[in-house]
């Protein structure tokens, strides 16, 4: 009888394949923190804006007529009622977006970009696409960037709950 090597059961397959899956996250996350460290630097250096400033101007962009309720963009951001009201008084002062009373709920506080708003997130967002064209051109070639693309997808796609257990 001839033994094979233990790495070569299907509990070695199994485990080998739990270890990449591992490494594929933890690269992912290394990634992640890397692209949002430097995203943070040049939108701070290009124009003084923190990602959460430059995610809430954004928001406002895609918005219809570019206002929203304050409590909107505060629970897109995570934020914190007390949290998302400093934020935009940062935003404020510095004309990019203005408040009004919401006249269909005088509880609520509507957020506008403001022209300034406006031309400095078009800049904001046209740098940051250069940015990832430099970032991910060099690395990937346009079907593995679909690939890639794919992947992530199906990643962040909320699936059903299973029975299996959470890797460690």
């Amino acid at each position: 009888m001839t033994r094979r090597p233990p790495e070569a059961g299907p509990d070695a397959s199994t485990a080998a394949e739990h270890r990449d899956r591992i490494a594929i996250w933890r690269e992912l996350v290394v990634a992640h923190d890397l692209l949002m460290k430097q995203f943070q630097a040049e939108l701070k250096r290009d124009f003084e804006l923190s990602v959460s400033e430059y995610d809430a101007l954004l928001r406002l962009t895609l918005a219809p007529d570019n206002h929203l309720q304050m409590g909107e963009i505060a629970g897109a951001l995570l934020f914190s009622s007390g949290a998302a009201t400093k934020l935009f008084d940062r935003l404020c002062q510095r004309g990019l977006v203005e408040r009004s009373a919401d006249p269909s709920d005088r509880r609520a506080v509507i957020v506008t970009l403001t022209k300034d708003g406006s031309a400095l997130i078009r800049r904001a967002r046209l740098a940051h696409g250069d940015s990832i064209a430099e970032k991910v051109g060099p690395f990937a070639s346009a079907a593995e960037q679909r690939h890639v693309a794919a992947f992530l997808t199906r990643l962040a796609t909320p699936q059903p709950a299973t029975d299996r257990h959470p890797a460690g």
